[in-house]
């Protein structure tokens, strides 16, 4: 006769056997494994979750920090003569920054990539030439080429907006004085 479960009691120390069929068993022990296991992850929540939740928190805030140092240490086309691919004296002096101010974690050089191969190639020089001469050439310098726009507006569209403001502007004028005395009647 063919049973499902056969339960057999040994006669020395009355051990129980429980045998079933394999899926069967498995199935069991899966469920019972599966509870034991949710049981775990809500006595530990929310405290499992709080790592991967930091994470996904400040990640976001990283990169923008990274971004925000990448386009603070930009050399970018203003920061070079047109003419001759030397730094001007604003390029000299924000390298200067970079390398002696600015938070050791933070002193990689962004130089921006130029339309032409050789112009990038130019740029890099004239900034690895300038750093070595600010730190001496046993200086680590971190230089980077990137493709980002400089942050901020040019000067001339600037000072056009302020210009044109300040022509919107009425002239200053005073309230009038009503019946003599000192109070004024504003509107």
């Amino acid at each position: 006769m063919k049973r499902s479960w056969m339960i057999v009691a040994a006669l020395s120390g009355m051990m129980l056997s429980v045998s079933a069929p394999p899926a069967a068993a498995e199935g069991i022990k899966a469920f019972f494994h599966r509870i034991a296991e949710d049981t775990r992850r809500n006595n530990a929540w929310p405290d499992c979750f709080v790592p991967q939740d930091r994470f996904a928190a400040t990640s976001p805030v990283e990169l923008m920090v990274k971004k925000g140092w990448m386009g603070q240490n930009l050399i970018s086309e203003q920061h070079f003569h047109q003419d001759t691919g030397n730094l001007t004296q604003a390029g000299k002096l924000k390298i200067e920054w970079i390398l002696t101010e600015a938070p050791s974690t933070h002193r990689t050089i962004y130089v921006r990539q130029a339309a032409k191969p050789e112009e990038t190639q130019q740029r890099l020089e004239a900034v690895q030439k300038w750093a070595s001469e600010v730190v001496g050439p046993e200086g680590g310098i971190d230089i980077e080429v990137v493709r980002m726009s400089p942050p901020g507006w040019p000067a001339e569209m600037v000072d056009s907006l302020e210009r044109k403001y300040m022509e919107t502007l009425p002239a200053p004028r005073l309230p009038k004085l009503e019946n003599g005395g000192g109070a004024i009647n504003l509107p």
